[in-house]
């Protein structure tokens, strides 16, 4: 499992990232390429580090808990990093 000091840079990171995609934004700056590429470079790293649901599963976690824990995970994190959902 992730350490605690890693999920909370992690967060701190997508929120910064959220913040300056939101200002960016208000301040009528169309292009912003850049931070939506450091946006997607959060997730993948993001994603090399968690665990997967099948992870979870062989540590014990029921399929269910597992499947809502990463989607749970997941969604925080593009919600920190102002990834409008799909």
């Amino acid at each position: 499992m992730l350490t605690r000091a890693y999920t909370y840079q992690r967060e701190e990171l997508a929120r910064d990232i959220g913040r300056l995609r939101r200002r960016l934004s208000r301040d009528g700056y169309d292009d912003a390429h850049l931070v939506d590429r450091i946006a997607h470079r959060v997730e993948c790293l993001d994603s090399l580090f968690q665990p997967t649901a099948g992870e979870l599963v062989r540590a014990g976690f029921e399929i269910d808990d597992a499947l809502r824990i990463v989607d749970d995970e997941t969604a925080r994190l593009r919600s920190l990093l102002g990834v409008k959902a799909t």
